[in-house]
């Protein structure tokens, strides 16, 4: 369970990505956002008040104080820090127990770029760095060598093997085909290359 305190942008993006984790995401703003009435929709919990002390986390694991007033962000973190739960405070990196990294997802691919704080700018410009690196055709390799790996485990019963065999994949054509969208193309030129079955 999370807590997140102000429906402003960075409330919304945090809550978001808390619910990406399959967090149960409450979300506390006196005038919650036309963005946070999305994240309802996706399944947080909206209450529209103010902060209201210790009794909003009890239960939860981690805080977010994102409402801009220092006062209100500093209560959040004392109350987190006296019952032992983790807090981002997303306007003093120094304040925080934990930080958000900024991530890229192609399929089950997930990669975390993180400044521990000190640059959200900096972690998000090196995500959109590695997102021109890493296109979608990486996803979609996952999932094929998801869909073959129990033919791949028969064939290959030694992990080294197994891998050896996956690098041969990845010295052919099969990146191309995925990233042209061919996935039956793809799935034909791996069953060959791996010398697994259909």
């Amino acid at each position: 369970r999370a807590v997140v305190v102000g429906a402003g942008p960075i409330g919304v993006r945090r809550a978001g990505s808390l619910l990406d984790a399959g967090a149960e995401v409450t979300v506390v703003d006196p005038v919650p956002s036309v963005h946070a009435e999305a994240l309802a929709r996706r399944g947080a919990r909206l209450v529209a008040r103010g902060y209201e002390g210790r009794e909003d986390l009890e239960g939860v694991m981690i805080a977010v104080a994102a409402t801009g007033n220092p006062q209100v962000d500093g209560a959040v973190r004392r109350d987190a820090d006296a019952s032992g739960i983790l807090c981002n405070v997303a306007a003093d990196a120094d304040a925080c127990s934990v930080v958000f990294p900024s991530l890229l997802r192609r399929g089950p691919i997930v990669v975390a770029a993180s400044t521990g704080g000190a640059s959200p700018a900096v972690a998000a410009r090196l995500r959109d760095h590695l997102a021109r690196a890493v296109g979608e055709e990486w996803g979609a390799l996952v999932e094929l060598l998801g869909e073959l790996r129990p033919g791949l485990r028969d064939r290959y019963p030694d992990s080294v093997d197994r891998r050896a065999a996956v690098d041969r994949l990845m010295d052919t054509d099969v990146m191309a085909l995925l990233a042209a969208d061919d996935t039956a193309g793809a799935r034909r030129l791996a069953h060959t290359t791996l010398g697994i079955g259909r």
